[in-house]
Formats: structure tokens, sequence, C-alpha cells
């Protein structure tokens, strides 16, 4: 059975199928970093990698339900701000090898921007919006 997609999840989720909408498959300068992403969300981070925060803050929900679900993988609009490439994690996941499959991943990303993800955004952005007031709420009282 599949599970259902968590609200941090669906947050993350309406912020890629946004950056998805001005997303060139061709060219991954279009796409969006790990650390832009964690911004998006409002999630503060300093010292700690923006990857390993943002599989606090939904990516792995989102992995597992693309996975199970047999979705697109429109988590690897994510990609490393240097090399702009996801990370090798998402390759081997797909059985897939970083360097030689390249263009197999940007193909799945046009995958990505015909599929329609509409159903799926059902009060994504009020979710998000609610996790944001939490959040600043919990930085107003620890102050």
């Amino acid at each position: 059975m599949v599970k259902q997609l968590d609200a941090q999840g669906k947050a993350l989720l309406s912020i890629l199928v946004q950056v998805l909408r001005n997303a060139d498959p061709t060219d991954p300068r279009t796409f969006i970093t790990y650390a832009e992403t964690v911004e998006r969300l409002g999630i503060p981070f300093s010292d700690e990698k923006p990857d390993w925060v943002l599989s606090r803050y939904g990516f792995d929900s989102l992995v597992d339900w693309v996975v199970q679900s047999s979705l697109p993988p429109i988590m690897r609009l994510i990609v490393r701000k240097l090399e702009r490439m996801p990370g090798p994690g998402f390759f081997k996941l797909y059985g897939k090898r970083e360097l030689e499959d390249v263009q197999w991943w940007l193909a799945e990303i046009k995958r990505c921007k015909q599929f329609d993800w509409s159903p799926y955004l059902d009060g994504a952005d009020s979710i998000r919006q609610a996790e944001n007031n939490k959040r600043s709420a919990v930085s107003v009282n620890t102050c």
C-alpha cells in the first residue's frame, strides 16, 4: 500500500512544481539547489549542510512517496550548487550511474514537466504557510 505524502513532503512538492514551471529540462542551471529549497521552505540553517536539513523537512518523505507511487522523480529538480547535479544516491536509487546517465536524468525532468501534479497539491500552499507560521511562533517564543 502506498503511504500518503506528509505535510512537509507536500510543502516541498508545491515548491518543486513552482520551480518546474520555469525549468528547462535541458539546462540544470534552471533547477533549484538544496540551499535555495531550504530557504524557500523558510527553514533556518547556518553551518549544517542544506541537504541534511532538507532530509528532515520533507525530502525523504517525498522520495519515498514518489518511488512507491511510481511517479516521475520531481525531487531531482533539487541539485548540488557547484555541479548542478543531483546527489549520487538518486542515480543508485534508480539503478543508474551518475556520469553515464545524465541524459536519462534530464529526460526524467522532462517527464516531470509534462506530468499533471495538480491532483497532489491540494492544500500544499496552506500547509507550507502553516509550517512557516509554526516556526515563526517558536522562534519568537525562544528569544
